[in-house]
C-alpha cells in the first residue's frame, strides 16, 4: 500500500497517512494515525453506515476529487466512528448537494502495534474519476481544539480544503 502523509498545519505532532483506490464504480480510502489517538473515540458507537453532516465539527478524514477540465468535485467526509457523507460542488464551495451516486458499504477500525487505522469502502459511480486528488483530516482533541492536516501543506492564508493547488 503506498501511503501518503498528511503534514500538520499547527503544532499537533500526531502523524496521518492515508491511500486511496479510485475505480469507475467504487472508493477505498485507509487512514492511519501513529502512536496514540489524539481525540477520544466512542468505540461502541452505533453508526453502522449512517450519513451525517457537520463532521469536520469533529474527527473528520477528508478526501477531495476535481475532474479533469472542471471546476466541479467532490468532498468525501468519514468520521473514526464510522459516520460519513458526500458531496457534490459545481466549483469552488458552490452549489453543494449531497451526492447520492455513493454509499458506503464497509467500514473497519483496526488497533495496530504502531497506531491505528480506520478503512473505508464506498460503492457509486463518480461522475468523474481522472483529475487531482487530495486527503485531508480535521482532528479535534480533548481540549476542543482542532487541528487540521493536508497533503498539500497550507493552500491560501488559512485551511480552506476546498482549494486546489493552481499547477496540478
Amino acid at each position: 500500500m503506498n501511503l501518503k502523509k498528511l503534514l500538520p498545519l499547527g503544532p499537533l505532532k500526531t502523524e496521518i497517512y492515508y491511500n486511496h483506490r479510485l475505480s469507475s464504480n467504487s472508493l477505498d480510502l485507509t487512514y492511519k494515525i501513529s502512536g496514540e489517538l489524539p481525540f477520544s473515540m466512542n468505540k461502541g458507537s452505533n453508526s453502522k453506515y449512517l450519513r451525517k453532516n457537520e463532521l469536520w465539527l469533529g474527527n473528520c478524514f477528508e478526501f477531495f476529487i476535481r475532474g479533469t477540465h472542471t471546476s466541479e468535485y467532490l468532498e468525501f467526509n468519514l468520521s473514526p466512528e464510522g459516520y460519513w457523507n458526500v458531496f457534490h460542488f459545481d466549483s469552488y464551495r458552490t452549489n453543494k448537494k449531497e451526492a447520492e451516486f455513493f454509499k458506503l458499504i464497509s467500514y473497519q477500525y483496526m488497533l495496530l502495534s504502531t497506531g491505528h487505522e480506520f478503512s473505508y469502502k464506498l460503492k457509486g459511480t463518480p461522475p468523474f474519476i481522472a483529475g487531482h486528488r487530495h486527503g485531508t483530516c480535521v482532528l479535534r482533541t480533548q481540549d476542543n481544539n482542532h487541528h487540521y492536516f493536508n497533503e498539500l501543506g497550507v493552500v491560501g492564508p488559512s485551511p480552506d480544503f476546498h482549494l486546489f493547488k493552481s499547477t496540478m
